[in-house]
């Protein structure tokens, strides 16, 4: 069943890329996503199980990484059913935001 709901058309908005200079600079970022202006998940980079450094050096060590390749790592708690009409608002620090309606 999950493969289902989590691919599906317009299942994965995304903000515009931005370049870092290190980790460092998305280590402790917090992150928000509000659904139709009600926040429904909050949380921090730095709260992840594995850090960004570690699941980076994970994949490496798998299979070939090259650029423009996305890492999907997962969410904060609070996952919840998105509907057609949805707006969601997502923030990580400062470095990016999208506002997306789902469709």
């Amino acid at each position: 069943p999950w493969t289902l709901a989590k691919s599906f058309s317009e299942s994965c908005p995304l903000s515009d890329f931005f370049m870092i200079e290190s980790l460092d600079e998305v280590s402790a970022l917090d992150i928000e996503l509000k659904v139709n202006g009600e926040v429904r998940q909050r949380g921090n980079t730095s709260q992840m199980i594995f850090s960004l450094r570690q699941q980076i050096e994970y994949v490496k060590a798998h299979f070939p990484v090259v650029e423009g390749d996305l890492l999907l790592t997962g969410t904060p708690a609070g996952v919840g059913r998105v509907v057609r009409g949805d707006v969601l608002e997502g923030t990580l620090g400062k470095l990016a935001s999208y506002s997306w309606k789902f469709n």
